[in-house]
């Protein structure tokens, strides 16, 4: 088990804002905790009712931004217009959380292909995927 101390960041960003997470640590990476995108609850985004239609877009900030030391990603671009989760007439908003890690980035040449994929918990709350890569002869 590895031993991370790590503090938690977590924002409400509105439907035309930007998201903008960042690793002040030259060797951290942020890590995306969670992710929901609607109108959850009546905050700085939402001030009138309904709420409670949401849709979980952890997966897609994910992979936008986890393993990178900062990371801005347009709201709006995290779920299409065909796909929103509340009725058209409201705005919604995105609740996201984050931590940074200590850890490296690198890039992988593009001639590697996917494999296997593996899980690795980490201090039994954060679970990583780790995909093994074999070259293509």
């Amino acid at each position: 088990m590895l031993d991370v101390m790590c503090t938690e960041v977590t924002g409400e960003y509105c439907e035309r804002d930007m998201f903008h997470g960042e690793c002040s640590a030259p060797d951290e990476l942020m890590l995306i905790t969670a992710a929901l995108y609607g109108r959850m609850r009546q905050g700085k985004c939402v001030s009138t009712t309904p709420v409670g239609c949401y849709v979980n877009v952890h997966q897609l900030l994910a992979a936008r931004c986890s393993a990178r030391q900062r990371c801005h990603v347009s709201v709006a671009s995290l779920v299409p217009d065909h796909s929103q989760p509340c009725h058209a007439d409201y705005r919604s908003y995105l609740d996201a959380s984050y931590t940074c890690i200590k850890g490296n980035s690198f890039t992988l040449p593009a001639r590697l292909v996917l494999t296997t994929p593996y899980r690795l918990k980490l201090r039994d709350k954060y679970n990583i995927r780790v995909v093994l890569l074999h070259q293509n002869r």
